[in-house]
């Protein structure tokens, strides 16, 4: 698990303890992590740095200042709070003036902790700041000055996460979890000690967040970073005892005339993440920028799909929180009939900014939830009444906007009452006050009578109750637990009765209330309900059962009103929207696309390219399950061999007979030689691959007979290409094998079980195989941006990687020479993929633009689930070696697949 840095909120709660005279308050001194650098990681060689777009994008002047958000962070609101700054400074930034470094600096470093080997100068600068002001203002002031500021550290997560457990060789060879949070307290100590030594009196401190929560922790630690993501436990128990230790420290350094405040995050944080519509957020186990699960710092870039409104996200990227979870804000799920209400209330659930609106007129953001006009304004066009239906809260509408009709609606609000309160809406019982305020100003203008006429006849379109279900019923316990989802149907129509009579009992006489949509199909629904919100987005049909039921008790309800209230002349109509929804989908779903996938398809594992931007340049741009944008190597040499155009995966239920006789595969993207490789990844085995040639030559033998069965599989070809994985993902990436081989013995380690897999080969009647070595896996982009001094300017190759590679083919290629002359009936062929490589990307001999970056998202470290639909692509991918940060490009493969010709002749021929 590798992540740069942390995440930390802080709250109120510090406000109040260290600012209740604000006048007290003499500055503000930070020190810490990424949650809390303004931008001092510009300064110094790391790459833990983001003073590059799409950070900023919501700071003043939407400039990326170095702060690890889309905005401010909290101890630029504090600041502000105290009326010092508006913004605290990196103490580093050179242009610095004295004004700005007396009332304070921060001197936090993104990827820092309390371990001297992950921050060790913090103390000093701060020494060397008070030279600097001694200077100016003289010893005594400097003294009173720091007496009354306020001093806040946000530091820990990353002494877990990037210290103790990706660097082994520093921490976890000496201490177990429990003696390591000690080792951590005594440096806490040593550090608040040090500040108090310097004249520090007021300190808050914070504890580490659930860190198991932490998209990026999801994501790595999870068995399947795509299936319903859930905080890992383990981590968080971990920050839950380390924070226990802290409050017990804290309260034994006190002394007279110093203040430590112990400030506890995990508690709100957690609370956000388990009631994540309380506090308004519709994603809290994604980030914002790029896929969400994986990228900070230089993943995070200006290539980077951003979502459109990062306040909905809890977290700006898969470290670092958005601007609005510093703010405690709410934000909408889903809204359908607001045209801007929200705009002229204090919540969260706005949509008056940019891209809402792209399609209204003049592509203003009204308010409205959508790219541009909503059902009612077509309704009201359609009448001849006007386009648009403005707000009733809109200040500045004329009587004569007022008499042709307004909407009283809010985005979030509900039937239920408590709908509404979740998120800060104006409820129903608020809308019907309104509508009589609004009666009351009509009233004044043309008169009581005209007034009662005009709202006879007046159409009343009431659509509501999505929230009660998405963002009330499933997401709170309260209603779930007091009532089944049929008695919550009940109360929410009993509800609905009630207003409607308050219309009636106004004047209302026609009135239209809109049925339920197919909430299962909803997007947010099947994101987080999907089992694959990538390649499986299939509606939800638990969600929209239950729409089903509430609109058939909805019609019927709307049914015995309209015949109690037939003697008023009331029209009391249902509004159906959910055949309608539901033909737009299932009509776009009949020209969908499905075609072969790989064999991973078939398997839960993270390691899936079934969906785009995989396949982009294959057949009807297919996403097939190929880890790459069109045909594999293996496709070139079938079509050259001039056997099939495709070779399918074995997994694909649906081949036939004849597309078994002419080949498939059976490679599994991760696996490796080595047997912990494929559990690492949950992928299929070579061990069990050979299960599933067992199989197949069982399936062959019951269609074309055993002597068939045999002589096909004596003239197959057969391709084995493996390896990488035991290096990239197994060796050089966890500590199990390296503790126990030796480089060189790893690799007679995995040729050991390469020599006995070709045997099983041998013994199932295989008799000319291709034996595919390694690539410069040196230069694979996402081995340069791992090992690279700087990920972004010195992306060559790294040797020490590819020379790994260079031994290992040696050998490989020694062993079939040994495995031939003991079985001299077959063929047995090296196929060299390093040469050929290493002249395209080293020697530039077939004109490709880029060599060491990928053509899907960055380019640095996307692959699988990490190149998405949300990934930006590159234009042109044959000017790429790389596909992605790991796999080639279509256009590498047909040239590898070239190189590979004479070879493929002397086993076939």
């Amino acid at each position: 698990m590798i992540f740069p840095c942390k995440i930390i909120l802080f709250l109120p709660i510090l406000l109040i303890i260290i600012f209740q005279n604000k006048t007290q308050v003499s500055a503000v001194f930070v020190f810490g992590d990424s949650t809390v650098d303004s931008g001092n990681n510009n300064y110094i060689n790391t790459i833990a740095k983001c003073d590059f777009p799409p950070y900023g994008r919501d700071f003043s002047n939407h400039v990326p200042t170095g702060r690890f958000t889309n905005g401010r962070l909290v101890t630029d609101y504090l600041a502000w709070y105290v009326g010092i700054k508006d913004f605290v400074p990196p103490y580093l930034d050179p242009s610095l003036s004295l004004d700005e470094l007396m009332t304070g600096v921060s001197f936090a470093s993104g990827s820092s902790g309390f371990d001297p080997l992950t921050a060790q100068l913090v103390l000093e600068y701060f020494k060397e700041y008070k030279r600097k002001l001694e200077n100016s203002i003289g010893k005594e002031k400097t003294k009173i000055l720091i007496s009354k500021a306020a001093f806040i550290i946000s530091a820990g997560t990353n002494d877990f996460a990037v210290n103790y457990y990706n660097t082994p060789f520093r921490r976890q060879k000496y201490y177990n979890v429990s003696q390591y949070q000690q080792f951590l307290m005594q440096m806490v100590q040593q550090f608040i000690q040090g500040l108090m030594n310097e004249g520090a009196r007021v300190i808050g401190v914070a504890g580490v967040p659930p860190f198991g929560c932490l998209p990026i922790v999801i994501t790595i630690d999870s068995g399947d970073a795509l299936q319903p993501r859930r905080c890992i436990e383990s981590y968080s128990a971990v920050a839950r005892e380390y924070n226990s230790l802290l409050q017990r420290l804290l309260k034994t350094m006190e002394i007279d005339g110093t203040k430590l405040f112990y400030v506890d995050i995990y508690s709100p944080i957690n609370d956000m993440i388990q009631n994540p519509i309380k506090y308004g957020f519709s994603e809290v186990t994604m980030g914002c920028c790029g896929s969400g699960l994986i990228e900070a710092s230089i993943l995070c870039n200006p290539k980077s799909i951003v979502c459109n409104n990062p306040s909905n996200h809890m977290f700006w990227d898969a470290v670092h929180p958005s601007e609005a979870t510093y703010y405690n804000v709410f934000k909408a799920i889903h809204s359908t009939a607001d045209p801007g209400n929200n705009n002229h209330i204090l919540t969260t659930i706005k949509s008056n900014f940019k891209p809402y609106g792209r399609e209204f007129p003049n592509h203003v953001s009204t308010g409205r939830f959508t790219n541009g006009k909503l059902a009612y304004d077509f309704i009201a066009k359609h009448f001849g009444i006007k386009e648009y239906v403005p707000p009733y809260l809109d200040q500045s509408l004329s009587i004569e906007e007022l008499k042709t009709g307004v909407s009283f609606a809010s985005a979030g609000t509900g039937i239920d009452p408590l709908t509404a309160q979740h998120s800060n809406v104006i409820p129903l019982s608020k809308q019907v006050e309104y509508f009589k305020e609004y009666q009351e100003k009509i009233e004044a203008a043309i008169g009581k009578e005209q007034t009662k006429k005009l709202i006879k006849e007046s159409l009343f379109i009431i659509s509501i109750g999505s929230n009660d279900i998405i963002a009330n019923y499933k997401l709170y316990p309260f209603p779930s637990e007091n009532y089944t989802v049929s008695a919550y149907i009940d109360f929410l129509l009993q509800h609905a009765h009630n207003f409607l009579k308050e219309l009636l009992d106004e004047g209302a006489r026609k009135i239209a209330m809109a049925g339920l949509p197919p909430l299962g199909c909803l997007p947010i629904v099947i994101t987080l309900n999907s089992n694959d919100v990538f390649s499986k987005r299939n509606c939800i049909d638990s969600f929209n059962s239950i729409a089903r039921d509430y609109n058939s008790k909805l019609q019927n309800k709307l049914n015995d009103m309209q015949n109690s209230f037939a003697n008023l002349g009331s029209r009391i109509a249902y509004l159906e929207a959910y055949k309608s929804t539901m033909d737009i989908i299932q009509d776009k779903k009949l020209y969908d696309s499905t075609a072969d996938p790989g064999n991973n398809n078939y398997i839960s594992t993270p390691f899936k390219s079934n969906f785009s931007p995989y396949g982009k340049d294959f057949l009807n741009h297919v996403p097939t399950g190929r880890f790459t944008n069109g045909m594999l190597a293996n496709d070139f040499i079938a079509r050259y061999v001039g056997v099939k155009e495709y070779v399918p995966p074995y997994l694909d239920q649906s081949l036939s007979i004849e597309d078994l006789k002419t080949g498939v595969s059976f490679a599994s993207a991760g696996t490796g030689f080595d047997p912990l490789t494929p559990k690492i990844s949950n992928v299929i085995s070579l061990s069990k691959q050979i299960e599933y040639f067992k199989e197949y030559q069982e399936k062959m033998e019951a269609a074309i007979g055993k002597e068939q069965t045999q002589n096909l599989i004596k003239e197959s070809l057969f391709i084995i290409s493996a390896g990488t994985n035991d290096f990239v993902v197994n060796y050089n990436t966890l500590p199990i094998r390296s503790k126990t081989y030796k480089l060189s013995n790893y690799t007679d380690f995995l040729l050991q079980h390469l020599q006995l897999f070709l045997q099983k080969l041998l013994d199932q009647g295989a008799r000319k195989i291709g034996m595919v070595g390694l690539p410069p896996m040196g230069c694979l982009p996402i081995v340069i941006t791992i090992h690279s001094d700087n990920a972004f300017s010195k992306r060559d190759c790294i040797d020490f990687y590819s020379s790994i590679a260079r031994d290992y083919n040696s050998k490989l290629q020694n062993k079939l020479n040994d495995i031939k002359f003991a079985n001299l009936g077959s063929r047995f062929a090296y196929l060299d993929i390093y040469g050929p490589l290493m002249d395209m990307i080293v020697g530039h001999k077939y004109d490709f633009e880029k060599a060491n970056y990928g053509c899907c998202g960055t380019g640095l470290l996307e692959g699988a689930f990490l190149c998405n639909p949300s990934s930006y692509v590159c234009k042109n991918a044959s000017k790429y070696v790389f596909w992605d940060s790991i796999h080639p490009t279509e256009k590498t493969y047909y040239l590898i697949s070239q190189t590979f010709q004479p070879t493929i002749d002397s086993i076939t021929k």
